[in-house]
């Protein structure tokens, strides 16, 4: 018979290197989030509607139900009540953002919300930020929260402009808002390869004792 290990000491080893040889993910993932949604419709701020002549309409802040131009929604596929889902995976992002989280993947009521990005996540408030889209996610994640998408244009200059037939209608933010329904939360372990060399060490460890 032949012997693959000459004793355990070479086996504890073995294990060892092989652990440290072992391809390991350069960001591997340790939080995914899957969360169902009810959607409640955007909301926009600082609304104006003028003609040549004047300004006929303004509000700090206006709700998509009682939006009277009808303006393009965030989420055009859509209606008040109907269900979505967002889901992400995360890795650490200490070198870049120390304490934060990386986006490795994530959809958003089917809107590809992944690259650069980075987000905290404590407890079940949530904070994602999408730097080059100018788009943040934000809020809780336990039932019956708010979780908000929103677009934000972050100068001195209106985000969003309508037109109906003469007048002209401006906006600065926008922001689509979900109820949660649901919401699982799950700690990814870490590679096996972490846990082959503990196991190994762990063998020289106890080898040394004897």
């Amino acid at each position: 018979m032949v012997h693959f290990f000459a004793s355990k000491s070479a086996l504890a080893v073995s294990v060892a290197l092989f652990s440290l040889a072992a391809p390991v993910a350069a960001a591997p993932i340790v939080l995914s989030l899957d969360v169902s949604l009810q959607y409640q419709g955007d909301v926009y701020s600082e609304v104006e509607a003028f003609d040549d002549i004047e300004t006929i309409f303004t509000a700090n802040v206006l709700a998509s139900e009682d939006d009277p131009f009808g303006l393009p929604t965030l989420f055009p596929g859509l209606a008040t009540g109907d269900r979505a889902t967002f889901s992400a995976s995360y890795s650490e992002n200490n070198e870049t953002f120390p304490g934060s989280l990386a986006v490795e993947s994530c959809t958003f009521a089917g809107v590809d919300c992944s690259g650069l990005a980075s987000a905290s996540f404590e407890g079940h408030v949530l904070e994602q930020d999408f730097f080059f889209f100018e788009v943040l996610i934000d809020g809780g994640t336990k039932r019956g929260d708010t979780l908000q998408f929103l677009d934000i244009f972050a100068n001195d200059f209106s985000f969003g402009e309508a037109m109906q037939d003469d007048v002209t209608i401006t906006w600065r933010d926008q922001a689509a808002l979900f109820t949660v329904e649901s919401a699982t939360v799950a700690e990814i372990p870490l590679p096996a390869s972490v846990f082959l060399l503990a196991l190994g060490l762990f063998g020289l460890r106890a080898l040394r004792r004897k």
